[in-house]
């Protein structure tokens, strides 16, 4: 018997550094500490130069074009423009509230400002998260070629998404109100709600919406599509077969049922409105394009209905009324005011922001005093962020970068396509509208942990 032969070496480097970066930067509070932003720039940086290597041996196969490094080199463009230096009258041209924003930067006083961002220093952090960010979409570009590459990587997004929520769940019931029991963080604790390794319960239920879909379709690869007629004995056959499956010792069916409705009740018990909002998202769209594909089975219905069964009996034991008052409560409260802080931003600064990373200072000029002193890291809407930091032409960009994703998952998803690909392209796809539902209500794009698993699966599109 032959042994299989193993992948090259700078094939299973390309993929460790990818999968380090799947696995890891979320468990570093999300990837928004210091340590998670340096993995987050040694995992592209290692995958990056794994790929390099394997294509000057050959073990690789040449660049595939995508139709998007013409966004990302326009982008990389944007940001470098922000943070030089460039003659002041320009930046008056571009920004012309730059000089009322800060008026003691004068040729007399503290010497004329030249850069289109109001802070350097933090446009210059975001840049370097965002350019890792590109960097490994581009090799997970390469790298995920085949539906093989395609069903290992929903594979490990699932098996992400349910540690996720174990753990999250297992830190919030026995926990002490400390992240992982030890580390005491400064501004939230795990104590009223599931978080994991999140700071944040809506970057944590973004997470789990993101790994719902890739585990109903590892549900459905494992129990099989439907097939022939559903009635009578053949309907009974196929559920004894799954029975017999687990009296044998195959756990797989039981795990992922189980995984999926533990995956939704920790988003539930997050309280996240909006993250409630991503995981309907991403179940309604997943189960329709499944039965438009013709792919529901019973097997599959009933593997939802057990994990709809783990979701009802857990809020019944734990949560449901508070997860039920939340639910009931949609009060805008602040987020009306902060939009409307950062349309008077896009307003101000209309071409090219006020820079990457500034939106915590730009938005106290635009409220009234009272809540000058609250702060908002963040615009609670992503499109309107990306509006006020980087313009008009940001936003351009972003739009041009969905609208590319929307058409590949379009393409695979066509009447006439392979099965595989259509149902591993439902996943894909009902992943990323999820996301895209969120992005209307909170700002995700500066979360490694929730965006390296946005950029796999854009890849995988």
């Amino acid at each position: 018997m032959t042994k299989p032969s193993r992948s090259p070496l700078s094939v299973r480097l390309v993929d460790f550094f990818l999968a380090v970066a799947l696995f890891g930067i979320p468990v570093l509070m999300g990837g928004r500490t210091g340590w998670g932003q340096l993995a987050l720039v040694v995992t592209a940086a290692g995958a990056a130069i794994s790929w390099s290597l394997g294509r000057v041996r050959g073990s690789l196969p040449g660049y595939r074009w995508n139709q998007t490094e013409p966004i990302l080199i326009a982008g990389v463009g944007l940001l470098v423009l922000q943070v030089i230096s460039l003659p002041p009258k320009l930046v008056q041209s571009l920004s012309p509230q730059i000089a009322e924003w800060l008026p003691l930067w004068t040729e007399t006083e503290l010497g004329q400002w030249t850069t289109l961002t109001l802070a350097p220093g933090a446009t210059i952090s975001a840049a370097i998260s965002l350019g890792a960010m590109a960097v490994l979409f581009t090799v997970a570009c390469q790298r995920i070629r085949t539906v093989d590459d395609v069903e290992r990587t929903l594979k490990a997004i699932a098996i992400a998404a349910g540690l996720m929520a174990v753990f999250g769940l297992v830190q919030y019931i026995i926990g002490n109100g400390k992240f992982f029991w030890f580390y005491d963080h400064p501004f939230t604790t795990t104590a009223h709600r599931v978080k994991g390794t999140f700071t944040n319960k809506n970057h944590f239920v973004q997470f789990l919406a993101l790994g719902t879909a890739p585990m109903a379709w590892w549900l459905l690869k494992i129990m099989g599509t439907r097939s022939g007629s559903a009635d009578g004995p053949d309907r009974s056959r196929r559920f004894v077969s799954m029975m017999q499956r687990v009296g044998a010792g195959d756990l797989k069916p039981g795990l992922l049922m189980v995984g999926l409705g533990l995956v939704i009740f920790a988003g539930l018990l997050s309280l996240s409105r909006g993250g409630a909002l991503a995981l309907g998202t991403a179940s309604l769209v997943c189960l329709v394009l499944f039965c438009r594909h013709r792919q529901v089975s019973g097997r599959l219905l009933t593997g939802l209905a057990a994990a709809g069964i783990v979701v009802g009996g857990g809020l019944s034991i734990y949560g449901f009324q508070n997860v039920s008052e939340r639910l009931e409560d949609w009060n805008p409260g602040a987020r009306l005011m902060i939009w409307d802080a950062n349309l008077k931003i896009l307003e101000d600064f209309t071409w090219t922001g006020t820079g990457l990373g500034t939106h915590a200072e730009a938005y106290r000029h635009y409220l009234s005093e009272p809540f000058q002193l609250r702060e908002f890291t963040h615009a609670e809407n992503s499109p309107l962020q990306v509006a006020s930091e980087a313009g008009l032409i940001g936003l351009l960009l972003c739009v041009a970068i969905v609208t590319f994703c929307l058409t590949w998952c379009r393409t695979s998803l066509r009447r006439g396509v392979d099965t595989r690909v259509a149902v591993a392209s439902a996943a894909v796809t009902a992943s990323l509208l999820a996301h895209l539902v969120h992005c209307f209500f909170d700002f995700i794009w500066y979360v490694p942990g929730c965006m390296i698993v946005v950029v796999m699966l854009a890849a995988c599109a």
